[in-house]
């Protein structure tokens, strides 16, 4: 008997993290609209009615009817309604077991054409109450974002599989994170010498050590910030800075503004 496995795929069953933190069926008015948002979810629009606009860099995408969606975790954009659309909306967060989104290098806005059949379907799926309609709807989102990484010619490079130390460095910087967290704590923990624990997490991930610790901690403050009302300070404390000031200052350096107005921006929208 000849028994073939393909552990990335598994792997990759077991440990991918995919959870939705916003959902519904919406007729927006002049109250939507944002500018230079960057989510830490990735958005799906099914788009029933209406019409509005995307921006990003120098990108404008009209949104229409019969269309769906995607604007990626990570990119700086803007959108408003014109004057309004009717959709159905997703954001949904796609972690793979590095911790990273998905769909973070995406780089841009991404549009389907369809006949409107797909969209309908969606909404009805999402209104059931049945399991039938729990695993086709979740067979939905999952064909919906197979069909963007396919027209994009996205994630079509094998993923990066990283050895065994690598993987448990990761667990645990994922289980104890804090902008604390240090490389020596890491390699004591794992039995490994420092130095060959971080030649090896540069040479398989592509980022060093404290730059994903790093990444890390702040994509963790974006998803505390939208999805909680823990204030500054807990979330300050809980990822390990020394005060809700300086947490503010780094958190403004990578994203550009503070992180109280970063969660004003998501009130509503």
């Amino acid at each position: 008997m000849f028994v073939q496995h393909n552990a990335f795929c598994v792997t990759h069953f077991n440990n991918m993290q995919i959870s939705i933190s916003a959902h519904g069926y919406v007729e927006t008015d002049a109250t939507w609209h944002g500018e230079q948002i960057v989510s830490p979810f990735t958005r799906l629009y099914f788009v029933r009615r209406g019409r509005g606009i995307l921006t990003c860099d120098e990108e404008t995408m009209i949104i229409r009817p019969g269309c769906v969606y995607l604007i990626p975790a990570g990119l700086r954009y803007s959108f408003r309604g014109d004057p309004s659309v009717q959709k159905f909306f997703v954001h949904i967060h796609i972690l793979k077991p590095d911790g990273y989104d998905l769909m973070y290098n995406f780089g841009r806005f991404g549009e389907l054409e369809t006949d409107g059949q797909p969209i309908e379907r969606m909404i009805r799926l999402y209104n059931g109450n049945a399991y039938t309609d729990y695993f086709a709807f979740c067979a939905e989102i999952y064909q919906t974002i197979l069909e963007f990484l396919t027209k994009y010619s996205c994630m079509d490079k094998p993923e990066r599989v990283y050895s065994e130390i690598v993987q448990n460095a990761i667990q645990y910087i994922r289980k104890n994170l804090s902008a604390q967290l240090s490389s020596q704590q890491v390699s004591r923990e794992l039995y490994i010498s420092c130095s060959a624990l971080l030649k090896k997490f540069k040479a398989e991930t592509g980022v060093t050590f404290s730059h994903y610790i790093e990444d890390m901690v702040f994509f963790s403050a974006q998803r505390k910030l939208v999805k909680t009302d823990l204030s500054i300070g807990q979330i300050s404390d809980m990822l390990g800075f020394c005060d809700r000031f300086y947490f503010s200052r780094r958190f403004k350096q990578r994203f550009g503004e503070t992180p109280s107005a970063y969660r004003k921006h998501f009130k509503g929208i």
